[in-house]
């Protein structure tokens, strides 16, 4: 089986042509040029005879010496030549067909409680998820941020709760809350206390207020606990408890 490649510098005459050249090559044609030229002119026939010894063609050896002489043109007030290079690094490959800004802005036009997981953001703005996923480890600025539910309190409330308080305080008197029925609520909420965005360094997560957590539109089952009541130390008043089933 032929090899495809030879990876010596030199030249050599049992290489395969190749259309694709490394730099170390690339450099050794400019070397072999400029060791057979005279004031800067190449001697005539010399990049037919450099194109034969790396097996290639007249034109791939002129487009080499050509790139680099306009490499040192315009580097020309470093007084430093610059290696060849190949520019197959970026023009070649898949092209990619979401661009870093194009997906910023698809992005940022999808409202905030669309942008909550990674699915819904992709169904939502158009873009793969794979794509946001492969654009959130390149580009740091989109992160995943929380935002968490604020209590809207007026002046009204603030002053019920602090009098609240205040009824527990009571001179030479420990209350231990044993009489205290306490009233709960299970419910579905409409929102969420805490809810996850996914958003640019720029951008600024949406200011959602309420007057208490308890005030959500939801679903709301009562329940209520309180400590059994004792007529007497030995005596006690138990639940009644209502059986709906049959």
């Amino acid at each position: 089986m032929p090899s495809s490649r030879c990876e010596s510098i030199g030249p050599t005459q049992s290489r395969v042509k190749a259309q694709i050249l490394t730099d170390a090559e690339r450099q050794a044609m400019i070397n072999m040029l400029l060791a057979s030229s005279n004031g800067g002119k190449r001697k005539y026939g010399s990049v037919k005879g450099v194109a034969d010894q790396f097996n290639c063609h007249r034109t791939t050896v002129s487009a080499v010496w050509n790139s680099w002489k306009a490499a040192c043109t315009e580097s020309c007030s470093k007084m430093i030549a610059p290696p060849p290079t190949s520019r197959m690094k970026w023009n070649c490959g898949t092209k990619t067909k979401w661009s870093a800004e194009a997906i910023e802005a698809v992005i940022k036009s999808v409202p905030f409680h669309k942008r909550q997981t990674t699915r819904a953001l992709a169904f939502h703005s158009g873009v793969p998820r794979s794509t946001i996923l492969r654009h959130m480890k390149h580009n740091r600025r989109l992160r995943c941020k929380s935002s968490y539910l604020r209590p809207l309190l007026t002046e009204d409330n603030k002053e019920e709760r602090m009098k609240f308080a205040l009824s527990f305080v009571k001179n030479h008197v420990f209350d231990d809350m044993q009489d205290v029925g306490h009233v709960d609520e299970n419910w579905f909420f409409l929102t969420k206390n805490k809810g996850k965005f996914y958003v640019y360094d720029d951008e600024t997560l949406p200011h959602r207020q309420s007057k208490s957590k308890r005030f959500i539109t939801k679903v709301m089952f009562l329940c209520a606990v309180a400590r059994p009541q004792r007529n007497t130390p030995h005596e006690r008043f138990g639940f009644t408890v209502k059986n709906t089933e049959k």
